[in-house]
C-alpha cells in the first residue's frame, strides 16, 4: 500500500472525487474500506472514528483544481 489502510483510501476517494469532496462525502466510503481490508488481511478490527467541532462547516480535503501542492511556500 505504501501507506496506513486509512491514509490509502482517504487518497483513493480524493482522487477519484478530484479534491472536490468534503470529508463527510467521503469519510463512509473510507471507514467501510478501512475496516473491510483489516479485517480480511489481518482478522483484525479497525474502526476508523471523526468526531465534528460545535463550530460547524464542513471540512474539505484536497486542493484547488489546477493547484500545485509541491510549489506551496515558494
Amino acid at each position: 500500500l505504501g501507506h496506513g489502510y486509512f491514509t490509502y483510501y482517504l487518497l483513493e476517494a480524493m482522487k477519484r472525487s478530484q479534491g472536490q469532496d468534503p470529508l463527510a462525502k467521503i469519510y463512509p466510503y473510507v471507514r467501510q474500506q478501512v475496516m473491510t481490508r483489516a479485517q480480511t488481511k489481518w482478522r483484525a478490527q479497525q474502526t476508523p472514528v471523526v468526531s465534528e467541532s460545535n463550530q460547524g462547516g464542513q471540512i474539505v480535503i484536497g486542493a484547488a483544481p489546477g493547484g500545485d501542492a509541491g510549489s506551496a511556500g515558494k
